[in-house]
């Protein structure tokens, strides 16, 4: 169970909503991939805690073993635990790997590696 939000030091600020520390690992939740252009995905990767946006990097994040390029642009959700970034990918499918993601207390991610199906575009 989480801890009780009425402790005060278990609690943690994050973008001003209070968040009790919660002592699981940070893992991945669910992965979306879908087609936005020939060869350009939208990647969505939600985690089962709230991350810490400064950790989120393109060399965190490999595309058929590829780091990401500097000039992708991560967004994030409110609530901080999911991350959306376009990539460059032609095929209809690719394997991504995650590594050296922290979650918003400090946890480090386990290096991840999945394969997705990329979605065709929405008509």
């Amino acid at each position: 169970a989480p801890p009780s939000p009425k402790n005060p030091d278990s609690m943690m600020y994050y973008r001003g909503m209070r968040t009790a520390q919660q002592d699981i690992p940070l893992s991945i939740t669910q992965t979306k991939a879908s087609r936005v252009s020939f060869d350009k995905v939208e990647l969505e990767i939600i985690f089962n805690q709230s991350i810490n946006p400064r950790s989120v990097k393109n060399t965190c994040i490999t595309i058929n073993g590829e780091e990401l390029p500097k000039s992708t642009k991560f967004a994030f959700n409110k609530k901080g635990d999911t991350i959306k970034f376009e990539a460059e990918v032609q095929s209809n499918f690719c394997e991504l790997a995650l590594q050296k993601i922290r979650s918003f207390d400090g946890r480090l991610i386990s290096p991840v590696k999945l394969s997705l199906e990329i979605q065709e575009e929405k008509e």
